[in-house]
C-alpha cells in the first residue's frame, strides 16, 4: 500500500507526458475487501479522490464486497417496473410488439453482463427466474401455473434457475 503514492505520481506523469489530465472530480477509489488503512485514504484523498462503496462501470454496479447485490437490486427494480408496464400494455399490443417490449425492457437487463449474476445466492437467482417467467407468461398470455422451461429452450432464453 505504500506504493500508492508513487504509482499515482507515475500515472500523473504519464498523463502529463501524453497531453492528458486526470480529472480528480470524476475519479473515485474503492477498497475491495476488509481494510483498515487510514494511510491509503489519506494518500488518495490528498490527490482529490473520493472513496466510494459502490462504483458504476459500464452500467454495472460493483460494490466493495464483490457480491453483486447492488447490481442485483437494480436489475430487480428495473424488471419489476417493466412487468408493471407490460401488464398495462399487453391488452393493447399485438404479440410481435410485446415480444419486442420483452427484449427491450426485460431481456436486455437479464442479458447485459449476466456473468456477474453467477455470484448471487440461489434465492436471488430464483427471484430473477421468477420475474423472467412472469414476463414471458404475460407476453404469450399464459396461465400463471404454466411451466416455462420448454418455452425457454424453444425461445433460446437463459433459464437462470437451471444454472444453480
Amino acid at each position: 500500500m505504500l506504493h500508492v503514492d508513487s504509482d499515482l505520481k507515475k500515472l500523473d506523469k504519464y498523463y502529463k507526458d501524453n497531453g492528458l489530465m486526470i480529472n480528480a472530480s470524476k475519479t473515485r477509489f474503492m477498497k475491495v475487501g476488509k481494510y483498515e488503512s487510514a494511510t491509503l485514504d489519506c494518500m488518495l484523498n490528498n490527490w482529490g479522490y473520493e472513496e466510494v462503496e459502490v462504483l458504476r462501470y459500464l452500467g454495472v454496479l460493483i460494490d466493495n464486497t464483490l457480491k453483486m447485490t447492488t447490481q442485483y437490486g437494480q436489475v430487480v427494480n428495473k424488471l419489476t417496473m417493466s412487468l408493471r408496464a407490460l401488464r398495462i400494455v399487453r391488452n393493447f399490443l399485438p404479440s410481435p410488439i410485446l415480444w419486442q417490449f420483452y427484449n427491450a425492457y426485460v431481456g436486455s437487463h437479464l442479458n447485459y453482463c449476466n456473468f456477474v449474476l453467477i455470484r448471487l445466492s440461489v434465492k436471488c437467482i430464483k427471484r430473477l427466474q421468477s420475474l423472467q417467467s412472469r414476463a414471458i407468461k404475460l407476453v404469450f398470455g399464459l396461465e400463471l401455473t404454466f411451466q416455462t422451461l420448454d418455452l425457454f429452450k424453444e425461445l433460446f432464453l437463459i433459464h437462470y434457475q437451471s444454472l444453480v
